[in-house]
């Protein structure tokens, strides 16, 4: 490998490489409960929260996370996951018939905060087979 190689290759890593790193590093997932439903949103990649209004809500529960994995992606039978820590968190079914899962590493939190929110009991999620 020649000087003008490597050159290339540390610019590759500075430009590319390290500010995917310190962004995957900072990059967070915020649950809020409000008085007008549960906002959400991944810190720094999105500004504003998005919103499940209580209006919306048909049914929660807490239930097992379906994967290890960290982020957003879609999975059958849990709609949208929103993961990043716990083996646990709320499975919410909206009027639309969408589903939404949130996990969390703070479940019980959440869904005592929910349960205010929606004045129910959240129960646990089980199969309907």
């Amino acid at each position: 490998m020649n000087s003008m190689e490597f050159l290339l290759s540390l610019l590759a890593i500075v430009v590319f490489e390290i500010p995917i790193f310190i962004l995957i590093h900072y990059t967070k997932f915020e649950t809020t409960v409000w008085p007008e439903g549960l906002g959400y949103r991944w810190w720094p990649l999105q500004k504003k929260y998005r919103m499940i209004f209580t209006s919306d809500i048909l049914d929660v529960k807490t239930r097992r996370s379906p994967s290890f994995n960290y982020g957003v992606h879609w999975i059958p039978g849990y709609g949208w996951v929103h993961n990043v820590s716990g083996r646990m968190g709320i499975q919410i079914k909206l009027r639309s018939g969408k589903k939404l899962f949130i996990g969390s590493g703070q479940v019980e939190e959440l869904k005592s905060a929910l349960e205010k929110l929606l004045n129910k009991r959240i129960g646990e999620f089980r199969n309907e087979f």
